[in-house]
């Protein structure tokens, strides 16, 4: 059971990942804004962050759904 349980929550790994992107975001902003690169690069590199950031909070609703329609997987694990 205890295998189980360890796939039955989202790895704390998922979290890091989310918080990057978000400190990238902020610094890929800064960096616009210090004249860094020119806009359209400012743009390409914001939309691929901005997808990866979906993916990853998309990843938490389903899980969050997958959740609630079976409460005794309130410990469920989404293995990324």
């Amino acid at each position: 059971m205890k295998s189980q349980t360890k796939r039955e929550r989202l790895r704390p790994t998922h979290y890091v990942k989310v918080k990057s992107l978000k400190q990238k975001l902020i610094r890929l902003q800064d960096l616009y804004l210090d004249g860094e690169f020119s806009s359209t690069e400012y743009q390409k590199a914001k939309f691929r962050s901005h997808g990866q950031l979906k993916e990853l909070k998309d990843m938490e609703q389903s899980f969050e759904k997958l959740k609630n329609l079976n409460p005794s997987t309130s410990n469920l694990k989404c293995v990324i």
